[in-house]
């Protein structure tokens, strides 16, 4: 399967920046020029990942000034780490899952930032669409740091999903989310089986053990088929 494409590997790793706390509010980004150059791409790629983020809220920017990190919105925190087929069983539904692909790859300088490794590290990769009662409700992409998780090829994905061998092998101790919305491009759209430019609600997660970044996901879910939703006592 293609890796994602250049442009939204900036998007990703600006907007986890921004999460993290590395750029806060108001925060100036690097030149097209410069993150061009550290990150390996076109300028063409970085300046239209500034431009859509730029139309998303997320960055503004001013001629001969620069661009600058936007007045954050509010966050929410409606969104858990159990893991999906947990998740569906409290529905009272069944779950399934169908592996797209695993194995490994190079990571590029985005991918490298985003797991803190250096750049052409080798990591794992591994991409399935969760099932709902046999309906698509989630595709999950998902990068591992091997030094954290040594034996992520050699897991059977027909017994376990990544996310629940994850927490039952290597404890969480820390758990990053940013919550974006996005269209269906054409592969989305396929693998969800909805409409190309289909709504969906997109969740960044990066996770933590031992001290180091395991995983690095990205998990999307068609717009018409989940919600997020929280109760709780203002403090």
């Amino acid at each position: 399967m293609p890796a994602r494409p250049r442009y939204q590997q900036v998007k990703d790793l600006v907007r986890e920046r921004i999460a993290s706390g590395a750029l806060a509010e108001g925060d100036p980004l690097p030149s097209e020029e410069a993150l061009a150059a550290t990150l390996g791409f076109s300028r063409l790629t970085v300046h239209r990942a500034l431009r859509e983020l730029t139309s998303e809220g997320i960055v503004l920017r001013f001629r001969r000034r620069g661009t600058f990190v936007a007045p954050l919105a509010p966050q929410s925190s409606a969104v858990t780490v159990e893991p999906i087929e947990r998740q569906i069983a409290l529905r009272g539904h069944r779950h399934g899952a169908r592996l797209i692909e695993l194995g490994a790859l190079k990571a590029d300088a985005a991918l490298a930032a985003r797991l803190e490794l250096r750049t052409g590290t080798r990591v794992f990769r591994s991409r399935l669409v969760h099932l709902e009662d046999d309906v698509p409700i989630q595709l999950e992409e998902r990068h591992v740091n091997p030094r954290v998780v040594p034996d992520y090829l050699s897991i059977d994905f027909a017994t376990t999903t990544p996310a629940q061998y994850l927490q039952e092998h290597y404890p969480l101790r820390e758990v990053e989310h940013v919550i974006v919305a996005e269209t269906a491009d054409a592969e989305i759209a396929a693998l969800l089986d909805v409409p190309r430019g289909s709504a969906c609600l997109t969740v960044l997660r990066r996770t933590w053990s031992n001290g180091r970044v395991a995983t690095c996901a990205r998990l999307v879910h068609p717009g018409s088929r989940f919600r997020l939703f929280n109760r709780f006592r203002p403090g």
